[in-house]
């Protein structure tokens, strides 16, 4: 296993947004690597499918599982089979079963320089025999002490110690970008939920806007538009203190002072819009 080849393959992984795309990259760019016969990864999810899984009886705990994300790889003398397939025999390894599962409980590697196909940690001898199967490597994809999964590799010649040292370098930048991709996408399905969020809130008939902690004007819905006369591009990015100076006859003060000792504010108001007319309102703020 060559450094500069995973080096290269490092960087463009870390180019990916995307839990799958991280994903792919890993294993389509592994599998190109010479001699790598098949490389997969399995994450660390709960359990799902365990009245259908191939593996229940194996299975010392059905809250969580390996299960099996990614897979890229090149058959030699399997006609028809499709090694990027993942709901195979392998779509879930129990943690602390065969040699996947153990990496996954343990955190630490395993390297299997060369064996044959009848070594107890080949699940399938026959298909290691005519794939031409060698050697194993597996490493933990391990981000803030935190297992997210194992990576998988299985080679038709024989790999070193330096060859696992390589994969594990590697593992560990994989699992950095992987990390980087579960929070882009966690922002993401944020991000959605307060679009829906906002689009409900414009569907009222309510005033609603919200300041964060800067006392910045973030959220300006369309019946603070309708009510005060500013638009919402034009509210939000203002320093709400500012604007509401020319809304609330109430001391800022006063308002400030009691959402600090109860979280709340209530009065009727003769609020005014951007116009000049005066409209009475019951007024609400919460934190």
């Amino acid at each position: 296993m060559i450094a500069e080849p995973l080096l290269s393959l490092a960087v463009s992984v870390a180019a990916e947004h995307g839990v799958q795309g991280v994903l792919n990259t890993i294993v389509r760019g592994l599998a190109a690597q010479p001699h790598v016969a098949l490389a997969r990864i399995w994450l660390v999810s709960p359990g799902d499918i365990c009245n259908s899984c191939f593996m229940r009886a194996e299975c010392p705990d059905h809250t969580q599982c390996l299960h099996l994300t990614a897979s890229a790889g090149n058959p030699a003398n399997s006609p028809g089979e499709d090694w990027t397939f993942l709901q195979g025999h392998f779509r879930r390894i129990p943690l602390h079963v065969r040699k996947v599962g153990e990496v996954g409980a343990t955190e630490n590697p395993i390297l299997i320089k060369d064996f044959a196909p009848e070594n107890p940690w080949i699940a399938r001898p026959d298909w290691a025999r005519r794939e031409g199967i060698r050697s194993f490597a597996g490493h933990p994809l391990v981000f803030q002490r935190k297992i997210l999964g194992v990576l998988a590799l299985f080679s038709r010649e024989p790999l070193s110690e330096q060859d696992s040292t390589w994969i594990g370098i590697f593992a560990n930048q994989a699992a950095v970008a992987l990390a980087n991709a579960q929070a882009f996408e966690e922002i993401a399905r944020g991000e959605e939920a307060l679009r829906e969020r906002a689009n409900l809130l414009d569907l009222t008939h309510d005033t609603v806007f919200v300041r964060d902690i800067n006392d910045v004007i973030t959220f300006w819905n369309r019946g603070a538009e309708k009510l005060y006369g500013w638009t919402r591009d034009e509210a939000v990015g203002q320093v709400s203190h500012h604007l509401m100076q020319t809304i609330f006859p109430a001391p800022l003060e006063e308002i400030t002072a009691a959402l600090n000792s109860t979280g709340r504010w209530e009065a009727e108001l003769i609020q005014t819009r951007r116009d000049g007319t005066q409209v009475v309102v019951a007024s609400r703020w919460a934190l």
